[in-house]
């Protein structure tokens, strides 16, 4: 079922979204459409001072709430729709890591303060907290199980139980580990180290499957791809793709010599967007490692970048802008400024809003263009809003809904066209309330069809939702 929030303020939008052929009614999904469609694109909602800048990446809850930690120590919890702090949470030391959600909700944050705390995401409350021999920069990812992974400085990686905080296993590198796992689909946990290896462990014991040695401090995060394909950075613009089994090279390139990578995201189409510390953003083709384009920054790129359901790139810089970019092309679509470097990765909701934290102690939300993330392996740090790390299975759609809403001048009309499943019976219907409803025009047969019907009396809220009838 289809539900739609339309007042007077509308304007003419596209709506994509997937539909489940298990169910009768498809329940696909509720936007204000005022809120979101009225500002354009790199537009700023609303900003957040806090006390101290950000390198941590923001966390979005399944409520929308957004989770970021902070120079001056603390997590913060943040309304994803107005920017009002909800709560904070105090450690001992800088917060550089990105918060992690889990599915009940519990916020997991690791500190220079060689601790890793789980928090109630509700109320800001520690639930337990673990501590390590040295500082955490490592963000932390979950598996499938609720384990916790992280690596620290004093050269491990750690595996937590979610629940307790009690530890599973450690795995002792050569060196510093502040890179974030990445947690395959059978559970094999990648991890890079300063020690010039990539890890692959088993997510249960912590066993070695194997490593793979020619990275130069390596850097970044080790994301994978659908087909097991797994990217890892390494100082001097080395990128390496490995068969995710073996640990086997596939394809090795390097873009720019002297500069090293931040961190790296993969498009639907498999194209992987690296940022750079001399400015510049590559699209590399996946499969061989080809650069396709690049586009020049004013300096740095600040983190992973986010792609958008359209293919917009999206990323910050220590130019203190925001860039959004056609993933296809590297051609700029819009840029905001901020008040100082822009050190981590951005973040980007289900409703398009993007989220990033500045070195001005702000954190902003800005209006994207974008419905939601990228159908695509890695389409932000962390895969995905809530940051766990985890590498899942495409989501592959049954079929595709298409739906453009366009208000008529004449009067208090509105336009309704969709493209839908051949063959298939659909019934728009309309509310006020969400609870009683009527039909909005007669049921009709896909492919195709305009409905015109009339909005709320006095430009009051009307919802619409499609019904996909037996």
């Amino acid at each position: 079922m289809m539900t739609m929030h339309i007042n007077s303020c509308s304007k003419k939008i596209e709506i994509h979204n997937e539909v489940s052929s298990s169910l009768c009614s498809i329940c696909l999904l509720l936007l204000t459409l005022c809120s979101v469609f009225a500002q354009e694109p790199g537009t700023k909602k609303w900003e957040f001072l806090g006390g101290g800048g950000y390198q941590s990446s923001p966390a979005i809850g399944r409520d929308g709430t957004v989770y970021i930690g902070s120079y001056d120590h603390k997590v913060y919890a943040l309304d994803g729709q107005t920017g009002t702090k909800k709560w904070e949470f105090l450690t001992a030391d800088w917060v550089l890591s990105s918060p992690t959600i889990a599915e009940d909700g519990t916020i997991y944050v690791s500190g220079i303060d060689h601790k890793v705390y789980a928090l109630d995401g509700e109320t800001g409350n520690k639930k337990w907290e673990f501590l390590a021999e040295n500082g955490v920069y490592s963000s932390p990812a979950i598996g499938a199980d609720g384990t916790i992974y992280f690596g620290s400085w004093d050269h491990k990686v750690y595996a937590v139980n979610g629940q307790t905080g009690l530890k599973k296993w450690e795995f002792l590198t050569g060196d510093q580990v502040g890179s974030s796992p990445t947690i395959a689909p059978d559970g094999t946990v990648y991890v890079t180290s300063r020690d010039s290896n990539v890890y692959a462990l088993i997510g249960q014991t912590g066993e070695k499957k194997w490593q793979f040695r020619e990275l130069i401090f390596g850097a970044g995060s080790a994301p994978m791809d659908f087909e097991g394909t797994v990217y890892v950075l390494s100082g001097e613009s080395y990128v390496y793709a490995l068969n995710g089994q073996t640990g086997e090279q596939k394809w090795g390139t390097r873009t720019e010599p002297f500069a090293s990578f931040t961190d790296l995201s993969i498009s639907s189409a498999g194209n992987l967007y690296v940022g750079a510390s001399r400015g510049k953003l590559y699209c590399l083709h996946g499969a061989t490692g080809i650069e396709l384009w690049e586009f020049k920054a004013g300096d740095t790129i600040g983190g992973a970048p986010a792609i958008g359901s359209d293919g917009t790139v999206y990323f910050g810089s220590w130019d203190k802008k925001i860039y959004a970019l056609d993933g296809d092309t590297g051609q700029k679509k819009w840029d905001f400024l901020t008040g100082d470097q822009i050190m981590g990765s951005v973040a980007l909701g289900k409703d398009g809003t993007l989220y990033v934290g500045s070195n001005d102690k702000k954190v902003y939300a800005i209006v994207s263009g974008s419905l939601g993330l990228a159908n695509s392996p890695w389409p932000m740090f962390g895969q995905n809003s809530l940051h766990t790390g985890r590498v899942e299975g495409p989501s592959v759609p049954h079929s595709e809904l298409s739906v453009r809403i366009n208000q008529l001048p004449e009067g208090n009309k509105v336009e309704i066209s969709m493209k839908l499943e051949l063959g298939k019976t659909y019934l728009l219907e309309r509310s006020s309330n969400l609870l009683e409803w009527a039909p909005a025009g007669p049921g009709f047969v896909a492919p195709a069809q305009n409905i015109f019907t009339d909005l709320a009396p006095n430009g009051d809220v009307s919802f619409f939702r499609l019904r996909q009838l037996q």
